[in-house]
């Protein structure tokens, strides 16, 4: 019964309806107007539409090695697999059909927005699934704390994902513009542009060499640092200010 229904409320107005905002065009640029794809478990037709097309539906994730995955683990009824970064749930759904009720999906994953939304996904299976909000560098902890004696198959399918990548609001795209965030753990204080912006060189091209294997790494941190002068220098009235 909704609310407004209630007897005692017949005072309260219904909720307004409102309209999704429209896009120009016939079809959806950006990725918050993909409403069809962002619920593509509605829309199945367009799902397999796109996978002929060789795309994945925006904000999601199709594993490219699974069956390769699945040949060399091998899992089988009743184990316990760990799957270390759980992400949209591919392998893990792949997973747990094939240890069935009596096998234990134990997920982790630092993206907790993709975490929850796989938690969801997941629920609907017989198999228990034990989702945590964590770094895989925990997992004999979590064996602990599951009262497991070990894991039949400990998988890790490491790097970003077509979740994270499609969504401008994660930073981490070069095709759409976005906030330069880019943290995979939403728990750190610090983003991608906090650490632009006060990095010292030194720092900058570490990074740049050491994460990225960026060969012209020292002339990128300087060329940021000297941006960022440019960009801090205060105005003074009367004085050109070229931005060179």
């Amino acid at each position: 019964m909704n609310t407004f229904d209630q007897p005692g409320n017949n005072d309260q107005p219904p909720p307004v309806h409102r309209r999704r905002p429209r896009y120009s065009g016939t079809h959806p640029k950006s990725f918050q107007q993909k409403y069809k794809e962002h619920n593509i478990a509605a829309h199945p037709d367009l799902k397999a539409h796109l996978r002929a097309k060789g795309k994945t539906p925006a904000g999601t994730h199709v594993p490219v090695l699974i069956e390769e995955v699945l040949g060399c683990l091998k899992p089988g009824p009743g184990q316990v697999i760990a799957d270390c970064t759980v992400g949209y749930g591919g392998h893990a759904l792949e997973f747990i059909k094939r240890i069935g009720p009596a096998g234990k999906l134990i997920a982790f994953d630092v993206d907790n927005a993709e975490l929850e939304r796989t938690r969801y996904r997941l629920s609907k299976e017989t198999v228990p699934v034990s989702f945590y909000h964590s770094n895989f560098a925990g997992i004999a902890n979590v064996m602990k704390k599951e009262n497991l004696d070990g894991y039949d198959i400990i998988f890790a399918d490491l790097g970003v994902s077509s979740m994270q990548i499609d969504n401008p609001d994660r930073g981490i795209s070069y095709k759409h513009e976005g906030p330069l965030d880019m943290r995979m753990d939403d728990r750190l204080k610090r983003t991608g542009a906090d650490l632009l912006n006060n990095l010292s060189e030194e720092e900058l091209a570490k990074a740049f060499w050491e994460l990225s294997d960026e060969p012209d790494y020292q002339k990128i941190a300087r060329l940021i640092v000297a941006q960022r002068a440019v960009q801090c220098r205060p105005h003074i009235p009367g004085l050109a200010h070229t931005g060179q």
